[in-house]
């Protein structure tokens, strides 16, 4: 473990080494939980001060952008100290000593959108992302930096904290209350989506990130660097190990529930089932309650969750055990089988008052008996339950899943015999089957099935996942998964091959949670490697890996592990948001090492970079202004050019390439590769450019411009047509 002289009273200065490359996807690689205090405020934003400097704010940190240099401070927990540290950006080299020309310091910073930026010269441009879970880092190389061998980038830390490096090799600085930051660590990835990973070290003073020289010679530029810094938060701390866990966002409140189990035994007590909420960030708001507890010898081991529009101040809970199955709803528990059982899961209809559960069930001594299916409709005082539904009669099922449609759900289920299979069935909002059960993968096996099954999706389909046995072991599994097709009216179809997502044949990787955002599939699990983390991965909606590999480790060195990730999605009527929280329990030597933990996730980074290039013909009041909504970030399906503040009548959006425009009198018309019309409705217009999937596109570069039907313009080319500006966008995370 590398340190750093500390005195107290006296500033340390550290030269961090740092290498260029990309890391654009660390923009959403969760980091080295460190504990946190409430917000300084809910989102992150990037304004003016009264002193006319630019700032930025996050969920737990403030930033100040000062002439070439950035101080950031993140808050302090349960009145400790906060941590602040600043960065200034040093010589920018080769490790054969070629020098890119030196920096220029003292460079004021630019501000664009929640973004800061400096121009350092040479093709080189520093960025400064706000994002609510931290600030983003970023290091632009517009061309191949002359000489060989490693490419390395020098800035200097100044701050009091000590250093020491978390098990995945990123930085944490702490002060001495345990408050502090962490720099997230760095990968290679070129224009083209190539990438390799960097190694982290540290000599005396100087923090070296490491790119290989061969990697940078034969990148496609430009390279980025991208490191996150910040914090993850501890939502929840209860000082005991933790049982089950799920977490649930209330779309009317805009809040999350966050559940969870506290074991009881003959020493501790009774069982009991507690909840907290969470604000859109994952801080905790106000303090937790206990909603029902139980004999130590009833074990609600299992549970789900849902939040019924109909009654806002309270959590639906679906829980089971040895004992039964059980709804929790408006402080009273309504039994709904007291058949013991091994595995459920739950889901609530969109916009009503349903939860769509399904089940396996079991035998006293615990044998499986099959797999069953069922629904519930809630009021403020009530639970009507309806039949339960046998989907299998098998001894030998693993796990259960059900993913929730309108008036209707997919339940998929893993099941052993001569040979283990993954079946999935359509039922109706009673849970009854509407067609035939699809077969979605089978391998040879004479053992039970592993389980561990997940799924989730929109109105048309769901991602499943899976666990399978590797061959030849009764203990680690690899991760499979599947997207299946639902159309209403139809028997659902898979619409992919089987995917492998984790197959490290040393390791155990299960406990699969899926979460739909809205553009894309975002899966997290458990390695139960050395040491255990959180992994994860994103896939678009045709399940294309999307993205680099995602991994969150503890939070201390007593700490041992994590478990049990759950993505709970930002759905707001029926429709996902981006964002998402993803929480996982943690344990350890110490009790207060056991914690829920949990980092704000959005399938998007802030996106490359978009700016005006000129080329207007007409007066802005006729043609009006054009923008973008979201992200210029791959796989953002609803990225969209907008105008508004026009008064012309129809306009056409041209996408294009820099550089091949058409001359139109003193403006430019942009040779179209893909038109789309629109109509003009009260001044405004949008045109939806769905990006691909494809990392090999990043750092590509288009050009959007409307052209705008108004009788009252005047072109030389097209007569009663006029074009806004254009707009230069740069593809990125």
């Amino acid at each position: 473990m590398a340190s750093v002289l500390h005195r107290p009273g006296r500033v340390n200065r550290i030269a961090v080494t740092i290498l260029v490359m990309s890391g654009a996807a660390l923009g959403q690689r969760a980091l080295e939980p460190l504990p946190i205090t409430p917000p300084w405020a809910p989102l992150a934003a990037t304004e003016r001060n009264p002193a006319g400097e630019l700032t930025a704010r996050g969920q737990a940190y403030a930033a100040r952008f000062r002439p070439g240099v950035v101080a950031f401070a993140s808050a302090g927990v349960d009145g400790g100290r906060s941590a602040a540290l600043e960065i200034e950006l040093g010589e920018i080299r080769r490790e054969d000593g070629t020098r890119l020309c030196g920096v220029p310091a003292g460079i004021d910073p630019v501000e664009s959108g929640d973004r800061a930026e400096y121009d350092r010269g040479n093709g080189v441009l520093e960025r400064f992302d706000a994002r609510a879970e931290g600030l983003e880092w970023s290091l632009v190389f517009e061309q191949r930096p002359p000489g060989s061998g490693d490419l390395v980038v020098e800035a200097s830390l100044c701050t009091e904290l000590r250093s020491d490096f978390a098990a995945d090799g990123t930085l944490r600085l702490r002060n001495d209350d345990g408050n502090g930051v962490t720099i997230g660590g760095v990968t290679g990835v070129d224009a083209r989506g190539a990438r390799v990973d960097g190694h982290l070290r540290l000599a005396e003073r100087t923090l070296q990130l490491v790119l290989p020289g061969t990697f940078v010679d034969a990148a496609s530029y430009p390279l980025t660097l991208d490191p996150l810094i910040g914090s993850v938060v501890v939502s929840y701390s209860p000082g005991y190990r933790l049982g089950e866990t799920d977490c649930v966002y209330d779309s009317i409140l805009r809040r999350y529930a966050l559940s969870w189990v506290r074991p009881g035994s003959l020493f501790t007590g009774n069982t009991e089932l507690w909840s907290i909420y969470l604000d859109s960030n994952g801080q905790p708001l106000g303090m937790p309650g206990r909603l029902a507890q139980f004999p130590y010898t009833v074990t609600p081991t299992l549970l789900a969750q849902a939040i019924p529009p109909s009654i806002n101040n309270t959590i639906a809970f679906v829980f089971g055990g040895r004992n039964g199955l059980f709804v929790w709803n408006s402080g009273q528990v309504t039994t709904l089988t007291t058949v013991p059982i091994l595995k459920l899961s739950a889901r609530r209809q969109s916009n009503s008052s349903d939860i769509g559960i399904a089940y396996v069930a079991a035998t006293a001594a615990g044998t499986p008996i099959g797999v069953y299916s069922t629904s519930v409709t809630l009021s403020s005082s009530t639970v009507f339950q309806y039949p339960h539904n046998v989907l299998s009669a098998s001894s030998d099922v693993g796990d259960v899943a059900i993913s929730r449609m309108n008036g209707r759900a997919l339940v998929a289920w893993s099941e052993g015999g001569l040979g283990s299979r993954v079946e999935l069935v359509e039922v109706n909002n009673r849970g009854v089957p509407v067609y035939a059960p699809l077969i979605l993968d089978f391998w040879p096996s004479t053992s039970r099935v592993h389980g561990g099954l997940s799924m989730d999706g929109d109105e048309y389909g769901s991602f499943v996942v899976w666990e399978r046995l590797q061959p030849n072991s009764a203990s680690l599994a690899d991760l499979y998964g599947r997207l299946v097709f639902a159309d209403p009216g139809h028997a659902p179809v898979v619409s992919s091959a089987v995917i492998p997502i984790a197959t490290d044949p040393a390791v155990d990787e299960s406990s699969a949670d899926v979460g739909w955002l809205g553009s894309k599939f975002a899966v997290f699990w458990r390695h139960a490697g050395s040491p255990y983390r959180i992994e994860g991965r994103e896939f678009d909606g045709r399940c294309t890996p999307c993205g680099l590999p995602i991994t969150i480790t503890h939070t201390s060195t007593t700490a041992l592990g994590l478990e049990a990730p759950h993505i709970a999605p930002q759905r707001r009527s029926g429709v996902n948001s981006h964002d998402a929280l993803v929480l996982f329990s943690q344990w350890g030597l110490l009790t207060t090492d056991y914690a829920v933990l949990s980092t704000r996730f959005s399938a998007f980074g802030a996106g490359g970079s978009i700016v005006s290039a000129g080329g207007q013909c007409g007066s802005s009041r006729a043609v009006g202004t054009i923008g973008t909504d979201g992200p210029f970030a791959i796989g953002n399906h609803d990225f969209r050019v907008t105008l508004s503040g026009s008064t012309g009548s129809a306009a056409l959006a041209l996408v294009g390439v820099p550089g091949l425009d058409i001359p139109c009198g003193a403006c430019l018309i942009t040779q179209p590769v893909l038109a789309g019309g629109s109509s003009i409705a009260f001044g405004a217009a949008s045109y939806v450019f769905e990006v691909p999937c494809l990392p090999a596109m990043l750092g590509s570069r288009l050009t959007f411009q409307w052209l705008v039907n108004e009788p009252s313009v005047t072109t030389s080319c097209v007569p009663g047509w006029g074009a806004t500006q254009q707009l230069h966008a740069r593809l990125g995370y």
